[in-house]
């Protein structure tokens, strides 16, 4: 009996007796040919050239394409950033509380009521709270006296403090040294929304169009993942995202807000008022074009709209068929005054109110909201409006920016005269922004272009100063729009030629433009064509369709009373031929004053009085004699 895994010793043996055997033939044929040593070399030189046994992966390789697995070619990322860098802009910038005269454009100008008022009135941050990634800590200010051989031990860097001013305190950076244009309009950019976290951007623009742009999935083309038409035929006018990052509020040149998710699907609408009431608190929305909306800043289901009917009003996005509160702005006649631009204060004390007739009016945001509590009539011009208003994070002070030209801060303490004012900044656009710096040590503002001129710019001053310390040029068009986000710490300019562009520090900044920037574009795939071909079913063609007949048509057209141009039915049924629902008709009938006499046969009418009329001949007595008798034929 065999013993186990004898069969197969078997096999082996016989399978190596085989292999020597063809060995041995291909010898002896070599030998027969060349002779026996010079066969030996050309069988030792055959086994030489024989491929090495691959291991695992080379062989599970050979079962693929000779491109798969291919690393695809590096590219220099910080070769590319450096393509972006913006020529001759420096990032630093000086910062305190007074600048010596400057030859700059821009000028500063206080009213005459408050000239003895300085901008030491508004408080500066203590030393410990001055930091953050805007620059290093405060250098220590410099004295007059310091002696000359002091400087002569000083290293370069500290040669190169020599060209501070005594007066400054503090050199910060900005993030402006880089730049990148995100294109797709045809006309201006009037609204840009950022999410908190920094990761996707929303433009809006005069065309009607929003564009979302995610820069973590975006490459070096810089193209947008969505454009979307959410009012056709309206302008956009603000968007903004919710506080939690979910949702995108629309406002737009219509009389109804929209909110939209991430992905620009639809999600609420806001019913529209009755244009035809006089009252615009009767009014379930508004009923004219709304030109601001904002979310709360701190309830995320309620937000707030503006429009130029006048009124503002406090919305709960769970319910959108009727606002929850209203706020109306008057003129100096008592009428109502339209509203351009509204907004909540971060710590919701205070909604103020920027109105076409150059006024500026704030509420409590506890309300009651019958009548503003602070009314400024002659904030800005009164032939100008104001295109935006902006809180400090404190809520104790507030920019505003006119078209007048001009760029005010005001003190909410004390609304009578506002603590600065800036002239010369030219605005053609009722939308042009003005904010804070996320570190709340900037005041930023954009300016239009004038004719004669390189072409509007984006301002920076020194909040405490109210000084202009940098001014950077927009390619020939003006600043319309400007928000900086402080996640990713990257300012975000909307224009007037329909370009977005992304300023940014490579070693100030995150994310955002930097996660694009430098990202290649994906190579065009052969079937991507097929894709996007149109695939033709030959049954959906026109020549194979089937040719209506009309039936169908016309069996419809018949049953409609106004296309057949049939005639009126005879009513039936309660109020035949008469108002039967009025409580007059009802008593007259009763009387019997009324009576059915349409639906009587006339000659059953007379007839039933023929036999009255036999027996007493009242009326007919005169006529006896004269009538004829009736002959009847037998």
């Amino acid at each position: 009996m065999k013993r186990p895994h004898e069969d197969d010793d078997d096999i082996d043996d016989e399978e190596d007796e085989m292999s020597k055997l063809r060995q041995s033939k291909k010898f002896s044929a070599h030998a027969n040919t060349y002779g026996r040593a010079q066969a030996k070399e050309v069988h030792q030189q055959k086994q030489q050239q024989q491929p090495e046994p691959m291991d695992e992966e080379e062989q599970l390789r050979a079962f693929f394409p000779s491109d798969f697995g291919k690393k695809y070619e590096t590219i220099d990322k910080d070769a590319v950033i450096e393509k972006t860098k913006k020529e001759g802009v420096s990032n630093k910038v000086l910062v305190g509380p007074a600048r010596p005269s400057s030859s700059s454009s821009l000028s500063s100008s206080s009213s005459s009521s408050s000239s003895s008022t300085t901008a030491a009135q508004i408080p500066q941050k203590p030393e410990h709270e001055q930091e953050g990634f805007v620059g290093p800590p405060r250098p220590a200010p410099r004295s007059s006296s310091s002696n000359d051989d002091d400087d002569d031990n000083d290293d370069s860097d500290d040669d190169d403090d020599d060209n501070i001013p005594s007066g400054y305190l503090q050199e910060v950076q900005l993030p402006v040294t880089h730049e990148i244009e995100l294109s797709g309009y045809s006309k201006a950019v009037n609204a840009l929304g950022i999410d908190p976290a920094g990761a996707r951007l929303a433009t809006g623009g005069s065309d009607g169009f929003v564009k979302l742009w995610d820069f973590a999935g975006m490459d070096s083309s810089l193209r947008c993942f969505r454009d979307i038409e959410p009012c056709p035929g309206h302008q956009i006018k603000s968007l903004q995202y919710s506080n939690t990052g979910d949702r995108i509020l629309v406002a737009s040149g219509s009389a109804q807000a929209k909110i939209i998710d991430r992905d620009a699907f639809e999600l609420a609408e806001f019913v529209k008022g009755d244009q035809y009431l006089a009252d615009m608190g009767n009014t379930k929305g508004h009923v004219s074009a709304i030109s601001n909306a904002m979310w709360h800043p701190l309830e995320n289901d309620k937000i707030l709209t503006s429009s130029i009917d006048g009124t503002m009003r406090l919305w709960d996005v769970k319910d959108t068929k009727k606002h929850k509160s209203i706020l109306r702005a008057k003129n100096t006649r008592g009428t109502r005054t339209g509203v351009v631009f509204g907004m909540i204060s971060p710590d919701a004390k205070f909604i103020a109110a920027a109105c076409q007739d150059g006024s500026l009016q704030i509420w409590q945001g506890k309300g009651p909201y019958s009548k503003a509590n602070i009314i400024v009539r002659e904030a800005h011009e009164p032939t100008s409006s104001i295109s935006c208003l902006s809180f400090s994070a404190d809520g104790l002070h507030l920019v505003s920016r006119g078209c007048d030209d001009t760029l005010k801060v005001w003190d909410t303490r004390n609304f009578k005269t506002p603590i600065k004012v800036v002239s010369n900044l030219p605005n053609h656009f009722e939308q042009t922004d003005v904010i804070f710096s996320p570190d709340e040590d900037f005041i930023i503002t954009g300016t239009s272009a004038k004719k004669g001129s390189e072409g509007g710019s984006l301002v920076f001053f020194d909040r405490h100063s109210l000084e202009p310390v940098k001014q950077l040029g927009m390619g020939g068009a003006s600043v319309v729009r400007v928000t900086w986000n402080k996640s990713i710490n990257q300012i975000f300019v909307g224009c007037s030629d329909g370009k977005t562009r992304v300023l940014y520090d490579p070693a100030m900044s995150k994310r955002g433009a930097l996660l694009c920037v430098a990202k290649r574009p994906r190579k065009s795939d052969p079937s991507d064509d097929l894709i996007r071909r149109p695939i033709h079913v030959p049954n959906a063609l026109e020549m194979f369709e089937d040719q209506p007949t009309g039936k169908r048509k016309r069996e419809k057209d018949r049953k409609d009373p106004i296309k057949s141009k049939r005639p009126d039915l005879p009513t039936h049924g309660p109020g035949y031929g008469r108002l039967e629902g009025s409580y007059t008709t009802h008593l007259i009938k009763q009387i019997g004053v009324l009576k059915p006499v349409r639906d009587e046969d006339p000659r059953e009418a007379i007839l039933k009085y023929a036999q009255i009329a036999d027996e007493e001949p009242a009326y007919f007595s005169a006529y006896k004699s004269t009538q004829p008798k009736p002959i009847f034929q037998e």
